[in-house]
């Protein structure tokens, strides 16, 4: 599919499968090693599926307009440099949570969207999903079930009860961090006690913390 000014649009299926690249977008595909990264699944998936795949660093690449419907990207990371022909019209954009690093590699995955590339998953979307709380709020306005939320912060300590009420004031409850992945930063607090002491913590050491209940 390509991005169009209707809206998304299939991508020409009447293309051989060999035709079709895929473009993983992350900053640190050059340096990955760990066999479990997604980078080499997709790899091992395109390979099988007959799909030219390409990684580009988002944060050291620019992109500008070529001849007929072609994009020009140069990448360059410190003597290195790499030019790639990208073409809306079948071509995949891959993007990783990496592209949230910095202003340049956001911006690059903006202009790739501007021009009418297939994205997936979006800049907005990616957006969603790193917080958590406005994943909730997203969840919650579409009708979807999700468990009693409220955010807590070091501000709003003093309001500990109220927001415990608020999700229905019975432990145990579960905390998180709006940021995270892979169950890194969530606990099971059995009593208040448990709670504040874990909250002062927290907040003793990210004192900016947002943290979810």
């Amino acid at each position: 599919m390509k991005y169009t000014s209707k809206g998304y649009a299939p991508l020409n299926e009447s293309k051989k499968a060999k035709d079709i690249q895929v473009v993983f977008l992350s900053s640190r595909a050059e340096k990955t090693t760990k066999s479990s990264n997604s980078m080499f699944f997709f790899e091992d998936a395109a390979k099988k599926a007959g799909l030219k795949l390409v990684t580009i660093d988002p944060s050291s690449s620019t992109i500008s307009k070529g001849a007929g419907d072609d994009y020009n990207v140069i990448e360059e990371n410190g003597d290195s440099k790499k030019t790639f022909t990208l073409n809306p019209n079948n071509t995949i954009i891959v993007p990783r949570r990496t592209v949230l690093k910095n202003i340049e590699s956001r911006d690059f995955l903006t202009e790739l969207q501007n021009d009418g590339f297939f994205v997936l998953n979006t800049l907005d979307a990616i957006d969603n999903c790193e917080d958590k709380f406005i994943t909730y709020k997203k969840l919650k306005a579409y009708g979807v079930p999700t468990p009693k939320t409220t955010v807590i912060t070091s501000s709003s300590m003093n309001k500990l009860q109220e927001k415990v009420d608020s999700i229905g004031g019975s432990f145990p409850i579960i905390i998180k961090i709006t940021k995270g992945t892979q169950g890194i930063g969530v606990a099971q607090i059995d009593s208040m006690i448990s709670l504040k002491s874990v909250l002062q913590a927290i907040f003793a050491l990210v004192p900016k913390a947002d943290i979810l209940l």
